[in-house]
């Protein structure tokens, strides 16, 4: 009977020593980003935008750099896939850059391990007669790893 009673004290002991470890194992991972929007009018650079970042689920990153004549926002979420520890970072950024023209963006990059840096790049452009005539380009590029 002792034998017994010492097995199940070790075992509750084993439990409460494990437990913890295994829920801190399952804390979803904080990236670290940054990102780089460049605005342009005719291939010459308007408003250029850079931010550096960290996001974790449920810790969102909000900057709103607006004038008094114009909105400007950019806002950072992140994600993790519960299945495969995934974590998953998007963007949104908005800029009313001018009297007609505004730029809106979304991407996302999804960081899948604790030693690379994963990246999204890409363009927007469109041509107007209205307003600023002429060919209107953002580039941008998103980079993001797990915070070391």
């Amino acid at each position: 009977m002792k034998t017994l009673r010492n097995i199940a004290a070790l075992t509750i002991a084993a439990a409460g020593i494990v437990a913890p470890l295994h829920a801190a194992a399952k804390t979803p991972d904080t990236v670290s980003c940054s990102v780089v929007l460049d605005y342009s009018i005719n291939r010459v650079l308007r408003l250029p935008f850079s931010q550096s970042f960290t996001v974790a689920p449920g810790v969102d990153f909000d900057y709103d750099f607006s004038t008094a004549t114009r909105f400007r926002y950019f806002q950072a979420k992140a994600e993790a896939d519960a299945a495969t520890g995934d974590t998953t970072v998007t963007i949104n950024y908005y800029n009313d850059v001018g009297v007609f023209t505004f730029i809106e963006l979304g991407t996302a990059v999804k960081v899948t391990n604790h030693k690379d840096v994963f990246t999204a790049v890409g363009k927007s452009t469109f041509f107007t007669s209205q307003g600023t005539a002429g060919e209107h380009t953002t580039d941008y590029e998103l980079s993001c790893a797990v915070d070391r």
